[in-house]
């Protein structure tokens, strides 16, 4: 009964004093971005922080004087960090259009709110067409002037901790009594 005791005491201990990151994927939301030429991008992607692989991306336009309204769906691969390129279809081909989104800190599983990289003049955050079949090299039409991403953090909720190292605590007071009837 007292090994018992111990094990159901240090598991509660345990329980109770670590909350671990729960790694994993995240569903960000755009929030207040806006192209020069007046277009509005709305909607989600999930990020997985473990690998590093965007899904479930879920993009829409409203378009602007200079780029079409458009439903973005699918992440081109890239060779740069933070480097998000949603064109219109999959698989990417030339003259396909682009939604450019560069984060000016790495997504992770931790949420928050990151702004979204703004234009400049030696860096280009833009909506244009793939300029190759790859669509490494792309025309920018109009530059990404505002806007961020939002996300809840993956961890549980504390009340888990609490139901769990409550559930083993009587466990312990009464294990012997629900040993005796098993």
């Amino acid at each position: 009964m007292r090994n018992l005791r111990n094990i159901a005491l240090g598991l509660v201990l345990l329980f109770a004093t670590t909350f671990p990151a729960w790694a994993g994927s995240i569903t960000w939301d755009l929030s207040g971005v806006t192209s020069s030429d007046g277009a509005i991008y709305s909607g989600s992607f999930v990020f997985n922080a473990d690998t590093g692989i965007y899904s479930s991306i879920d993009i829409v336009s409203t378009g602007g004087s200079l780029t079409p309204a458009d439903t973005y769906t699918y992440q081109v691969p890239s060779v740069e960090d933070n480097m998000f390129l949603v064109p219109l279809a999959s698989p990417p081909a030339v003259g396909v259009w682009l939604l450019n989104l560069e984060f000016t800190t790495g997504l992770t599983d931790a949420g928050g709110t990151i702004p979204i990289a703004l234009s400049s003049a030696q860096h280009t955050i833009a909506v244009g067409t793939c300029m190759d079949a790859a669509c490494t090299t792309f025309h920018p039409v109009s530059d990404i002037i505002s806007g961020s991403v939002v996300a809840q953090p993956s961890t549980p909720e504390p009340g888990t901790f609490v139901l769990l190292g409550s559930a083993v605590l009587l466990l312990a007071v009464f294990g012997k009594r629900l040993l005796g009837v098993f």
